[in-house]
């Protein structure tokens, strides 16, 4: 039987946040639940701590994927985690960008390099599917919340379905109008996993023109 010191103990390194100091990142969480580094930087939109090589996808590989979807697209159109990464969709067609393996504490970040000048065709954003995630388990959602850009001129909102407990969707679509939308080129929507498979999401949005149209939706699909 354990003691009640040894509880204790168990409890404080699985339960509580354990923290380091480097002259990189300052004061920062390393292991356990509670506000990391990357929660906050998530929260703030910061970028900067985001060091990793993006992934650079092109309205190409955005488009061939949601067309076809072999391992070869999928990885092509795949973001990288601790990275901000970058897509040229343009609305031309409908396309598809994966996010990485759903583990706990991470983030990274999907800069817009296009307006949505090319059609009104919609961009998915998949939880499930890429290589990383498919090893993890290939169950990655969005956790139940509203998803809203945070600058624009109609607030365009969407709440992800299932329930706070069981949260189901796994694509996030953004439904462009091919002018006045309220993402435009250098926009930026960040990701972070606070629980191991479920995505939480926040939109840095620059409209393009006067930001009044566009759409977001969440569905349950491959």
């Amino acid at each position: 039987m354990e003691s009640c010191g040894q509880v204790i103990s168990n409890f404080t390194e699985e339960i509580m946040p354990k923290v380091q100091y480097t002259p990189a990142k300052g004061l920062h969480q390393v292991t356990g639940k509670g506000i990391s580094l990357n929660h906050l930087d998530f929260l703030a939109g910061n970028t900067a701590n985001l060091t990793e090589t993006g992934a650079a996808i092109t309205d190409d590989n955005a488009d061939t994927v949601q067309a076809t979807r072999t391992n070869n697209n999928v990885l092509n159109a795949t973001l990288s985690g601790s990275a901000v990464n970058t897509s040229a969709f343009n609305g031309g067609a409908a396309g598809a960008i994966f996010l990485p393996a759903a583990d706990a504490d991470t983030h990274l970040a999907l800069r817009l390099a296009n307006n949505f000048t090319g059609g009104t065709n919609a961009l998915n954003i998949v939880t499930t599917g890429s290589a990383g995630e498919v090893a993890r388990g290939n169950t990655a959602v969005y956790a139940k919340q509203v998803i809203a850009p945070l600058f624009n001129n109609l607030p365009e909102a969407v709440i992800t379905d299932g329930t706070d407990s069981t949260p189901t969707a796994n694509k996030l679509i953004f439904t462009p109008a091919q002018t006045n939308d309220f993402i435009g080129t250098n926009s930026i929507i960040h990701f972070y996993c606070q629980t191991a498979g479920q995505w939480l999401v926040r939109v840095y949005n620059v409209p393009q023109g006067n930001g009044s149209v566009g759409a977001f939706t969440t569905e349950v699909g491959d």
